[in-house]
């Protein structure tokens, strides 16, 4: 059993913890008033389970939704029909995209600093240094954004283990919003994530990055960013863009569904 396969015990463990202390505070509570405290946990730790199985049977059809609305922004669908295995495609894509940019950074910075070594090819050095000043801005800002969208995939692979973790959270008046945080975590970043994957696919942002850089093309790969950075600085800034964008919506809907989870606890006595 893996890893992914293994978080199913999460809710499970974080049930259990709960139906038992309930059970105990109902059962063993020395005075009616904690007797009846009991009960309302109980009554709590069920009103939990509705949401968590609420949360199963979307995360089950969640690549179904997904494709839906890629489909209405104009985007590729996914290969798979499992949310998990795009998820982990989508980690690895923005691994590999990230590992693109830092070596054409590399490669870039190689060169610079080799031509700048030589006394009569210093000028050269200076104006491929300038005329890459905007792509390296773009790529630096592309650096964080991508390896940032490959720890969220990571994340999201383990939603039921978040989400099971979060209801159990809610159950306890203390831990309650904690517990509604997670719950919309785990609903909306897979989704989160692997659209910014579909767009990437769809606009093919990688294919304009450099590939196989070795020190024999190096000096080519660098004439080619030099004559056409512009153009691959400004796919990057797109894609900075889209992402910043799709992380700020992201976070907004995962604040307001905590909000609602939260709220509707109190007109439920949850």
């Amino acid at each position: 059993m893996n890893v992914l396969e293994a978080q199913w015990f999460v809710p499970m463990a974080v049930s259990c913890i709960n139906v038992a202390y309930g059970s105990i505070l109902y059962m063993c509570g020395p005075t009616p008033d904690i007797r009846r405290r009991g009960l309302n946990y109980l009554y709590d730790c069920l009103v939990s389970f509705i949401i968590f199985s609420i949360f199963v049977a979307l995360f089950f059809n969640l690549q179904k939704i997904i494709n839906i609305i890629a489909s209405s922004l104009g985007l590729r669908e996914a290969s798979s029909s499992s949310v998990v295995e795009v998820l982990k495609e989508a980690s690895k894509y923005f691994l590999q995209s990230f590992d693109n940019v830092k070596n054409m950074l590399v490669m870039l910075y190689i060169v610079c600093a080799t031509l700048n070594a030589v006394p009569y090819t210093v000028p050269v050095a200076m104006y491929l240094s300038q005329a890459t000043q905007y792509l390296q801005w773009m790529a630096h800002w592309s650096l964080i954004n991508l390896y940032m969208y490959h720890v969220l995939a990571e994340i999201a692979l383990y939603s039921v283990g978040i989400a099971g973790l979060g209801t159990g959270l809610i159950v306890p008046r203390q831990t309650r919003i904690i517990g509604s945080l997670l719950t919309s975590l785990a609903i909306v970043l897979p989704a989160q994530v692997e659209l910014v994957y579909l767009w990437e696919l769809t606009n093919q942002v990688h294919m304009i990055l450099p590939h196989n850089i070795t020190l024999a093309n190096a000096v080519e790969i660098a004439k080619d960013i030099a004559l056409g950075g512009y153009n691959i600085g400004e796919a990057l800034q797109r894609q900075n863009i889209v992402i910043d964008l799709a992380s700020a919506v992201g976070g907004a809907l995962i604040y307001a569904l905590s909000k609602i989870i939260d709220e509707t606890g109190h007109y439920i006595r949850f």
